[in-house]
């Protein structure tokens, strides 16, 4: 039953959230979890909440108008060459941000950093930066070994996804890693698993501060001596793909019943000619693709991107330029989810 007299304000109270969560649940705003919408839908509904037409035709117009006033650009600083759709690389975080900061009177505009691959070197695209009067940069994950990059920072604020740069020293925003090989690690263990491994891409370790193998071996260290398996390392030394052979000596070594690797070690593993779950268990470390078919941790890559975006407004709106005395590093939770898994052969 409809109540006029209900507002948003009764249900920001019923739900212990703010009036703004629930504006942007009842716009059905992305910008919101799924399952936040549909909590504040359901008890505005059972609340008998009533939308007035009236005022809503106004709001909407109001913030079509806000949007279309662009405050200022702000620059996304890629180092990884354009995807072979020619697409940017990152557009996972680089979206959700982009819309973030449009809600917000922004324009994100991307810049490749990379003189040696057809892009712009750091002197090219600080003349820019200062010519367009861009206050804010966001710098996209690093490319492998690249941990500096001199613009001119004191006429800048600045926020870093991924956690590899060193150069400047500012906010970084990243998905937990750490939480994410826990988790897989004690799911497993769940489904009755005892001799567990992990296969670990070594170059992409070292890029999130090797979050991964920190959080596996402190794992498998409350395991008895006999159940621990070593980790199987990946693009080292030699930076090459992991071999059946290479693969089946470390299971048979281990006698390993689970794997803990990336989406591209599931599909490895599956056209080496291995059933899984039948020959063993895995979970993928960094889940986003829903067609995957076997369980893992899903990233929270949208929540990254406007975390990132939400940082940097606030230094710019403070002032806050430049390099600062202490790292800030931001990282944002994900979910479990589960899978089908398959065999290609």
């Amino acid at each position: 039953m409809s109540n006029p007299r209900i507002s948003q304000q009764d249900i920001a109270e019923a739900c212990g959230v703010s009036r703004n969560t629930v504006s942007l649940a009842l716009r059905n705003s992305p910008m919101l979890k799924a399952e936040t919408r549909l909590r504040i839908q359901k008890t505005a509904e059972e609340m008998g909440y009533v939308v007035d037409p009236e005022l809503g035709k106004l709001m909407t117009r109001l913030r079509e108008r806000k949007k279309k006033e662009i405050h200022g650009e702000i620059a996304f600083v890629h180092t990884l060459a354009l995807m072979e759709d020619g697409s940017l690389p990152h557009s996972q975080y680089q979206k959700p941000a982009a819309e973030f900061l449009a809600h917000q009177g922004y324009k994100l505009r991307p810049y490749h950093l990379d003189a040696e691959r057809g892009g712009l070197s750091e002197e090219e695209l600080s003349r820019i930066l200062v010519a367009r009067g861009v206050e804010g940069v966001l710098i996209g994950p690093m490319r492998p070994w690249l941990t500096e990059i001199h613009l001119p920072w004191e006429k800048l604020s600045a926020v870093a996804l991924g956690r590899a740069l060193d150069v400047p020293r500012i906010p970084q925003v990243d998905n937990d890693a750490f939480e994410s090989m826990q988790i897989c690690y004690r799911k497993l263990r769940e489904r009755g698993c005892r001799r567990i491994g992990a296969i670990i891409p070594f170059i992409y370790d070292g890029l999130i501060r090797r979050a991964y193998r920190s959080a596996f071996l402190g794992e498998s260290s409350l395991e008895a001596p006999q159940d621990r398996v070593e980790v199987l390392d990946v693009n080292r030394p030699h930076h090459r793909d992991l071999t059946r052979d290479e693969f089946e000596a470390w299971r048979q070594c281990y006698q390993v019943d689970a794997v803990i690797g990336l989406a591209d070690d599931y599909r490895q593993l599956l056209s080496f000619g291995y059933c899984i779950p039948e020959n063993f268990h895995f979970a993928c470390a960094l889940h986003r693709d829903p067609s995957l078919g076997c369980p893992g941790f899903r990233s929270n890559d949208v929540r990254v991107g406007e975390s990132a975006a939400e940082q940097l407004l606030f230094a710019i709106h403070h002032g806050i330029r430049g390099d600062r005395e202490a790292k800030q590093l931001t990282l944002i939770s994900g979910d479990w989810v589960e899978g089908n898994s398959l065999s290609l052969s």
